[in-house]
């Protein structure tokens, strides 16, 4: 069975910094004429993750050819070679596919890194305002736990001193 495993890789070589994605791909099996759909995932300037519910055959090595748009703000490249393959999760029919693209040219590979460096500026702001929520969050609790010992130490020193504490709290009233 192909998914006997449940995760077949036939070459992981992650050397580029990839970004979430979420993007309609359509592409077709060379060779063949199986054609498909499903989702971009994640993308770098070398490949993608792809997600859809068709099964590709991996014992070909599975060139695909994208649907590559005749738009000039696509960065999608229009071939690619099935590098892994593994069944998502615990679902019966959705599958992710590693895709090494397959000499994109310049222009196509210029408008992926632009894209890739987008989706990194997006991730390292996000990262900046959680270490900021962080780091306030973490004051916040350091200024409650000195408020909760200040407390403490009152309620303490009403318990160790009574008659102290009682003429403090009696309201003097003069004769």
């Amino acid at each position: 069975m192909l998914f006997a495993s449940n995760r077949v890789r036939l070459k992981d070589a992650r050397n580029s910094l990839r970004v979430k994605e979420s993007k309609r791909v359509v592409w077709t099996t060379r060779g063949s004429d199986f054609n498909g759909r499903g989702w971009v995932r994640d993308i770098s300037t070398t490949g993608m993750k792809i997600e859809t519910n068709e099964i590709l055959n991996q014992e070909d090595g599975s060139i695909l050819s994208f649907d590559a748009s005749l738009d000039k703000s696509d960065y999608i490249p229009q071939t690619g070679r099935l590098v892994w393959q593994q069944r998502k999760g615990f679902s019966k029919n959705r599958y992710l596919y590693g895709i090494e693209f397959i000499e994109p040219s310049e222009d196509v590979l210029s408008r992926l890194r632009s894209r890739v460096q987008r989706g990194i500026k997006r991730v390292t702001t996000i990262r900046r305002v959680f270490s900021f929520l962080d780091i306030f969050l973490f004051s916040v609790f350091v200024a409650l736990f000195i408020y909760v010992l200040y407390l403490s130490s009152q309620i303490i020193k009403i318990f160790l001193h009574p008659i102290k504490a009682c003429s403090m709290l009696r309201v003097n009233k003069p004769l």
